[in-house]
């Protein structure tokens, strides 16, 4: 029993070479935010977690979306979690770049089931529906009708 879902935050990997650091994507790491009875909500929390000034910062950003999916519960022992592996899943999964603006929605095997969008279209694909009507598989239509359209 539950309405079990997942936000993740990612936070890329560097490696050295030529002239610096580059991006090397097999060393990224991510961080699943998990809430027992989130469902849909983690949209919401998600939203917060992307208007606020650290969405190029994994840490806080991290920290920002666990704490508005905890506000209510804070002292609570149960419901929510934090892990570096998907933990029980029933939705499809937001997944936020940390460092590199961008969103996209995964199933709970991390395949893409959207393309990647920048963190202001994805807030201008949930602006143009009213709050009442945000689902997590609604959001994998959205997302895609305005990429693919």
């Amino acid at each position: 029993m539950g309405d079990r879902s997942n936000i993740v935050v990612v936070s890329r990997g560097w490696s050295s070479g030529e002239g610096g650091y580059v991006h090397d994507p097999l060393k990224d790491t991510r961080v699943y935010l998990y809430g027992h009875w989130m469902g849909d909500k983690a949209i919401e929390h998600a939203v917060h977690g992307l208007r606020s000034g650290r969405v190029n910062d994994p840490q806080y950003l991290a920290r920002i979306i666990f704490c508005s999916m905890v506000k209510e519960s804070i002292d609570g022992e149960t419901s929510f979690g934090i892990s570096a592996v998907i933990g029980a899943n029933e939705y499809p999964v937001i997944v936020i770049d940390g460092e590199g603006d961008k969103v996209w929605l995964e199933g709970g095997n991390t395949s893409p089931v959207t393309p990647k969008v920048t963190v202001a279209r994805f807030l201008q694909i949930l602006d143009d529906h009213p709050t009442a009507q945000w689902s997590l598989d609604g959001l994998v239509d959205w997302v895609n009708e305005e990429v693919y359209a």
